[in-house]
């Protein structure tokens, strides 16, 4: 994010190929009890309309500059946020559903949740009317505006949301097809061509977007990466809110276990929420240098 904010403060021209180095400042919910502050090296890739090149080209960087780090015993995981989308836009979703499931894929344990609750059976609640009549007598009561909302904004979102909870549900045939789907992982090879299976028995097309993922593991493949270093998941989104498609993450141990030493992926919309007057195509990944040293030392004890 700051790159991308201050390719667009200063007006550089796009496509451009960007790097750096120096701090960073994360707080580790995960692992508290790893620094808060740690140097980051990374690469951006703005503005490239090629997406499959771009992709491959960032990935690749990654994993030299992590090799010419002195670091060989490494893995990758692999994910596609397009892939999801694609499916959920093959199936007969209300729309409505269809853009929040996509919004949230990334957050695994509220998607589950979210998930189960659109599919879930509506049951009506007699108070509901008065407990909505209720809760605009009470903003009537106070200011016109509350929260930074009109009443009449608050009172069009609440309707908003009283209508979306007696829409249609999620079909359960398509609940189910989509768990299936996202509990597929594995081996990278292995696991798209059980995806291919699964999409082809219930006939969804999406060939496009895997066989672009199987050129990526073609081009991991002439990296000197076997198969069995390379893994896909289908529910594998990052944790991060801005990506949109390919994903992948670089893994080694250092003396306390697993840890990830480089990660990236697409952002195709985040230079457009940041300031652009267009959507600009976006890769770039980050790698953890005190990371990959641990790693190395492991290796070298």
């Amino acid at each position: 994010i700051p790159v991308c904010r201050m390719a667009l403060q200063t007006g550089t021209r796009l496509p451009a190929r960007l790097a750096y180095h120096g701090p960073a400042f994360r707080f580790q919910t995960s692992d508290p009890d790893r620094p808060n502050q740690f140097f980051q090296t990374g690469v951006e890739c703005l503005g490239l309309a090629n997406r499959d090149t771009a992709d491959k080209e960032v990935l690749a960087l990654a994993i030299k500059a992590v090799r010419a780090a002195g670091l060989s015993d490494f893995s990758v995981k692999i994910g596609d946020l397009g892939l999801f989308a694609g499916l959920v836009d093959a199936l007969d979703i209300p729309p409505q559903w269809r853009a929040r499931l996509k919004r949230h894929f990334w957050r695994p344990g509220y998607f589950k949740a979210l998930l189960a609750r659109l599919s879930s059976e509506v049951t009506k609640n007699s108070d509901a009317n008065a407990a909505l009549e209720g809760l605009i007598a009470q903003i009537d009561a106070q200011d016109a505006v509350l929260g930074g909302r009109t009443r009449e904004e608050i009172i069009e979102r609440l309707t908003e949301q009283s209508a979306e909870a007696a829409a249609v549900r999620l079909n359960k045939r398509d609940v189910a097809l989509i768990e299936r789907v996202l509990g597929i992982s594995g081996e990278a090879s292995s696991a798209l061509a059980n995806l291919r299976n699964v999409l082809r028995e219930v006939r969804v097309k999406l060939d496009a977007p895997l066989d672009t993922m199987e050129r990526r593991l073609a081009a991991l493949g002439k990296l000197g990466l076997g198969r069995s270093r390379v893994t896909f998941a289908a529910n594998f989104g990052r944790n991060m809110e801005y990506y949109t498609g390919f994903v992948f993450e670089l893994w080694s141990r250092d003396k306390e276990g697993d840890v990830q030493i480089a990660g990236g992926g697409r952002y195709d919309t985040l230079l457009r929420s940041l300031g652009s007057k267009i959507a600009h195509p976006a890769v770039g990944c980050a790698i953890r240098g005190e990371r990959v040293l641990a790693a190395r030392r492991k290796r070298r004890a």
